[in-house]
């Protein structure tokens, strides 16, 4: 069988591509649309790691860049949330649930901590319903990595972080991202459809490619 013939398959069970498409665009619509809309607030940070005598300018970079991909992960563990509500930021620890399961998975679902390739750039993203408290978050993350985040490296003096970007919050919410599950949900479909529809003429296209043969 060549493509054509394929294509011939596809459009005699047509039905089978629209109907399936427009089930699971429905479904990602009404998943997509019962979720809580949340804002996000961004702020960058440069990891420095002094040079000295035992230090050349490769391997402090290269140590910058190990210590920011070390914080990017504490920032998502307990330890770090509890400077975050201890601190005086203003952020209510009735706003997080009580149970210590769900409490760390939101705490990580808040947050996205992207490294940039090639450089000791720390990006942090928040995530929240309040537009004001995704801000007031990542400012207080930005501020404990900048004064207290030696406790999780040990690096003492000879390590810096200063902030590059501040904080900042995005005007309307970015979660959940209506366009992008959409196009997801056709992709899906479309493959679901393709495989439905070739494993219900399986018997068809198996005796000419027989013939074929």
């Amino acid at each position: 069988m060549n493509f054509l013939e394929y294509l011939k398959i596809i459009k005699n069970n047509w039905q089978t591509p629209v109907i399936t498409v427009l089930g699971i665009i429905v479904l990602s619509l009404i998943f997509t649309l019962t979720q809580p809309l949340e804002y996000s607030s961004k702020v960058e940070l440069l990891v420095i790691q002094k040079q000295t005598a035992q230090l050349d300018a490769y391997s402090a970079s290269r140590a910058s860049e190990k210590i920011a991909g070390t914080l990017a992960s504490v920032i998502k563990t307990k330890s770090f949330f509890d400077k975050v509500i201890m601190g005086n930021f203003g952020i209510s620890r009735k706003s997080f649930p009580k149970n210590e399961k769900k409490l760390r998975k939101m705490w990580r679902k808040k947050i996205k901590t992207q490294i940039s390739p090639q450089s000791n750039i720390l990006k942090v993203e928040i995530f929240d319903t309040d537009k004001k408290q995704a801000e007031t978050m990542a400012s207080a993350v930005a501020y404990i990595l900048v004064n207290d985040s030696n406790e999780y490296y040990g690096g003492g003096n000879n390590i810096q972080l200063k902030v590059i970007n501040e904080p900042l919050t995005s005007d309307y919410p970015v979660k959940p991202n209506i366009v992008l599950n959409t196009i997801s949900a056709l992709i899906i479909g479309l493959v679901l459809s393709l495989i439905l529809i070739f494993y219900q003429n399986k018997n068809y296209i198996k005796i000419n490619n027989q013939d074929d043969l």
